[in-house]
């Protein structure tokens, strides 16, 4: 599969009952543009499903601005799904602002860490879980659909730009060496 670069970007009014239209056009340019059909690489099309759905949800969600923006970029290497807002700064973790590595949330599966470089910016990662522990279900925070997003990305980030009051959530998915 032969990918040459290319970027889309699309707006979307902060309604939820267009969420299911708006995954469906970014989805259509990404089989267009990157061969992310199910049929044809049920993976790609699976993380790239996923990461949209998440990341749209929690901006229809949790972002309280008027739009929500998605802007994909796609070349030999990578598609990167970026999601954007002006809504206020989003806080992780129920503790004061730190820097370095905290858990998020967790499920049967896996934990979901915020690394800190500072309260506005930070990457996410997750760790398998032991197959012995149980989860408190009491204690799964409203983080599930960024583990979710960390599982199926390569790389997966926030920052907010202060400058610009823009959260800014980026998901890179590594393509295989064609």
């Amino acid at each position: 599969m032969r990918i040459t670069t290319t970027r889309k970007e699309f707006i979307f009014l902060n309604d939820s009952l267009v969420l299911t239209p708006s995954l469906k056009q970014v989805l259509a340019f990404l089989e267009d543009s990157a061969g992310a059909t199910s049929v044809e690489n049920y993976d790609l099309h699976f993380k790239v499903k996923s990461i949209t759905t998440e990341l749209l949800t929690n901006g229809f969600k949790h972002s309280h601005a008027n739009t929500i923006n998605i802007l994909v970029d796609i070349d030999s290497n990578h598609v990167i799904i970026q999601k954007y807002d002006t809504g206020p700064p989003v806080n992780f973790s129920k503790s004061a602002p730190v820097i370095g590595k905290v858990q998020l949330s967790y499920d049967i599966m896996c934990r979901l860490f915020g690394t800190y470089k500072d309260e506005h910016n930070v990457t996410f990662s997750i760790e398998e879980c032991a197959d012995d522990e149980i989860p408190d279900i009491e204690s799964i925070t409203e983080h599930f659909g960024l583990l979710i997003i960390a599982k199926c990305a390569d790389e997966f980030t926030y920052r907010y730009d202060a400058d610009n009051s823009l959260n800014l959530f980026t998901a890179v998915i590594n393509l295989p060496a064609a």
